[in-house]
């Protein structure tokens, strides 16, 4: 097992963010600490397993910030739209 793996079955095959189960071929890598704008150091150790949405949708939010707490508040209600540029992915939130 690799270390993506590890950490799916540590999240329980859940997105990070919603909560919902996601296939392991739809999740990808999301930084805790963004690296645009050097919020997080080097080492790549800070890192949870998100649905390619949400990941997407957060892209270089900083956690703690206003934009972010806003943001939360959606993904936990369960409405990412507002905040997705594009619908490329397809999404089952079951």
């Amino acid at each position: 097992m690799n270390k993506f793996d590890d950490q799916y079955a540590r999240q329980g095959g859940r997105c990070f963010w919603h909560g919902a189960l996601v296939p392991v071929s739809a999740m990808t890598r999301d930084h805790i600490h963004p690296r645009k704008g050097g919020q997080r150091e080097s080492g790549g150790g800070d890192y949870i397993l998100a649905c390619a949405k949400c990941n997407k949708a957060r892209s270089a939010m900083t956690i703690g910030s206003i934009r972010f707490e806003k943001w939360l508040r959606r993904v936990l209600r369960g409405d990412i739209r507002t905040f997705i540029r594009r619908d490329a992915f397809k999404h089952n939130a079951t």
